[in-house]
């Protein structure tokens, strides 16, 4: 696994990880999956294809944020939560189709 890959797969789990025992979004994981995904943009700028493992990751991240956001009872945490899942969703996007 390239360490792009590795970079991005790490603190996708990590960050998600977090949402789901409730532990709010935390701003410098959220930058460091935002940097992860902009340098896999980069490295797979112009594929045709991404590795099998990255496409998993990829199909389940922004929904999988997007769910966590209803463990949360505050809703301007909630809110951020879902803020957030819909700029990685369009990231994702970028990263596949540019």
């Amino acid at each position: 696994m390239p360490d792009v890959e590795q970079r991005l797969y790490a603190v996708a789990l990590e960050l998600t990880g977090r949402l789901r025992v409730a532990e709010g979004l935390d701003a410098a994981l959220a930058d460091r999956l935002v940097t992860a995904l902009e340098e896999a943009a980069k490295t797979w700028a112009g594929a045709n294809t991404v590795p099998r493992s990255l496409a998993a990751l990829f199909v389940g991240l922004a929904p999988g944020i997007e769910s966590c956001s209803y463990l949360y009872s505050d809703e301007r945490v909630a809110q951020d939560i879902r803020e957030f899942s819909m700029r990685i969703s369009d990231m994702v996007d970028h990263v596949l189709n540019d």
